[in-house]
This record gives structure tokens, sequence and C-alpha cells, in this order.
């Protein structure tokens, strides 16, 4: 009978453990967006009940600029917003840290509509090059 008990203990937890894994993919939205300058990948994170985001902005062009600002434009009530400048130092320097940014998830968001309202979202960027202001928006989209 211990035997028994025991062999179904181990069996039950190592289907929770891997149903607990299974899950483990839900938790990270990947958008990526891309124009004529710039490509952006932000990876949104579901950790307990607050979503993170972290990404990348890469400049596509000679020359970058020493001076970037930017916005990520997204659906309201949106649990998070990141808006930041970048300013550079060195030279040639084109893929800069973006994001960082974290915020509280409501009862009813959960990984299907956030992925939908992330679709929804774009990035503002402006920046200057010789005295020249330039600006655009990157529609982001999620990678299935």
């Amino acid at each position: 009978m211990n035997k028994r008990f025991l062999f179904l203990s181990l069996m039950f937890l190592l289907l929770v453990i891997f149903v607990s894994g299974c899950n483990l993919k839900n938790k990270e939205i990947i958008a990526k967006g891309k124009s004529e300058n710039w490509e952006i990948r932000i990876t949104f994170t579901m950790e307990g009940n607050l979503l993170n985001d972290k990404g990348n902005i890469i400049y596509l062009k000679n020359n970058p600029p020493k001076k970037i600002e930017w916005e990520t434009i997204h659906p309201n009530s949106f649990p998070i917003g990141s808006a930041g400048t970048i300013e550079v130092y060195e030279e040639n320097i084109i893929e800069h840290r973006i994001g960082g940014g974290g915020g509280s998830l409501n009862e009813r968001d959960n990984y299907e509509n956030l992925k939908e309202r992330i679709d929804e979202m774009s990035v503002f960027i402006q920046w200057e090059i010789g005295g020249e202001v330039f600006n655009e928006t990157v529609d982001l989209n999620v990678n299935e």
C-alpha cells in the first residue's frame, strides 16, 4: 500500500511539474517592428501579476544619431508604458536597450488579450542628425 501511494504521489508531482513547464511558454510575448530607419524588438514578460518589458532598438542606416527619443504608443489601460532618451557618446553605435519598465496586471489581463493589445502598439522615435530632426512611428507585431 505504501509503495502504491508513493508511486501515485510521485506521478502526480511529475504531472504538476510538466503542466507548469508547459505554461511557461505563455509568459513571454515578443513584439517586433521595422521601418525605413529602425528595427525594434521588445519582450514582454508576465511574472505573477506584473508585466515587464525590455527590448532593443537598432538604427539601420549609416551615420547613427547621437541622441534618440522614443515612446511606446499603446491602447488605453495598458499596464505599462515606456519612454526614454538615449544619448550616445561613442561612434557608430547602432543598437540600444529600451524598456525596462513594469506594471501591474488587472484580473482580466491574460496571455491572449495582452497579445492582441501589444499587436496594436507602436513606438514613436525622434532623432537628430546634423541639426536636422527626424521622426518615425514603428508598428509592432506579435510573433507566434
